[in-house]
């Protein structure tokens, strides 16, 4: 039966310690991830279709190991499909506020309301998104890799306009929606059919890939024989100006794959420990000679990609800076630590801008 918003967060919140209703039968299971798999299993049995769980900052503190995602996700991965692959507070000076302070007992703790505390350099932001989103390979790669329906997307993260940029100002989730309603955006969140950029870079993204049949979008899945060819297309836009009042320009554009092997079974050790996916590799890396522009404004790139034998998934990175920018990329166009930049400011996130598609999926029966 339907609940109030207050019933929820008494139950499942984790920094609620209201225990007022206990009389009322209404019991708490607010603490560590069978916590959270309680809560988004009670959203899928009771809102199926409207609820869902996004993972906000997965890596900071390292309070979200990929064991935990794979539970989460296992449990109710309609409600549960996806984490803030860039998170919002862009503007702080740990840049999207990953920076983790401990009190004397080593328990992390709110920065805000704490004096006096010890800051730690744990899991940091990479060119503004979280470490599991931009080390190519990484944990999003080992979900995906497992065929996982795992989307990532960006949040503004808005508690007050000095460390953090306005909803939609910065971060920006583009979604594609067949009804524009609400329960339409949750739709399209919920099947992938969406990409997070920052700053603008673009506000338009059409990714497919096909092989001589229907293409499929960002979220599906393309069936080809073993050994066939799928052709790539890839088509974006910049703003004319960015809330910034600049005209952002697309340096590069990556096309990323990696083999899907299959789900792994909670009871194999992997489950806890694999973090990786080593078949994941840059493809292809397109520059502004590669593209063209078509009549309505889109820059187009194609390429294909032949004999494919397995199934895959292919991602797009894309990013207003050169390869190999002195602290800010490597020599392979990967986005390097944000503490390299040292104290992050406003102008430094505006200069350094990056969008993600979510994936399509190449199956091979």
């Amino acid at each position: 039966m339907p609940v109030s918003l207050s019933d929820f967060v008494y139950r499942f919140d984790y920094q609620s310690y209201d225990i007022s209703r206990a009389a009322l039968g209404i019991t708490k299971d607010n603490q560590g991830p069978a916590g959270y798999v309680t809560a988004a299993t009670f959203l899928k049995n009771t809102y199926p279709a409207t609820a869902y769980s996004v993972i906000s900052h997965p890596s900071r503190d390292l309070r979200w190991p990929v064991a935990a995602i794979r539970t989460f996700n296992n449990a109710t991965p309609t409600v549960c499909f996806g984490m803030a692959g860039i998170p919002g507070s862009q503007k702080e000076p740990f840049r999207g506020g990953y920076d983790s302070y401990f009190n004397k007992r080593g328990q992390s703790v709110d920065y805000r309301r704490q004096a006096n505390m010890k800051v730690t350099n744990t899991a940091r932001t990479y060119g503004g998104a979280d470490l599991y989103t931009a080390k190519v390979g990484g944990v999003w790669d080992a979900l995906l890799g497992e065929g996982r329906h795992f989307w990532i997307f960006a949040d503004s993260d808005f508690h007050n306009p000095v460390e953090e940029f306005w909803p939609g100002q910065y971060n920006q989730d583009h979604t594609w929606v067949s009804v524009f309603t609400t329960q339409g955006i949750v739709d399209g969140l919920r099947a992938g059919k969406s990409f997070p950029a920052m700053g603008g870079l673009i506000n338009e993204l059409d990714f497919t890939a096909a092989s001589g049949g229907p293409a499929a979008e960002m979220g599906g899945t393309l069936a080809v024989a073993s050994g066939s060819s799928v052709a790539i297309t890839i088509r974006f836009k910049s703003p004319a100006t960015n809330y910034h009042g600049v005209t952002p320009v697309v340096n590069h554009v990556d096309l990323i794959a990696g083999n899907v092997t299959g789900m792994i079974d909670p009871s194999d050790h992997a489950f806890k420990t694999n973090k990786t996916n080593p078949s994941t590799h840059l493809v292809q890396r397109f520059g502004s000679a590669d593209w063209t522009v078509d009549g309505s404004g889109f820059n187009v790139i194609t390429t294909t990609v032949n004999n494919v034998t397995s199934d895959m998934y292919f991602r797009l990175r894309g990013t207003n800076l050169g390869v190999g920018v002195k602290n800010q990329t490597s020599v392979n166009g990967n986005p390097l630590i944000d503490t390299k930049m040292g104290k992050n400011t406003a102008a430094k996130a505006w200069a350094d801008l990056w969008f993600y598609s979510n994936p399509i999926f190449v199956d091979v029966p």
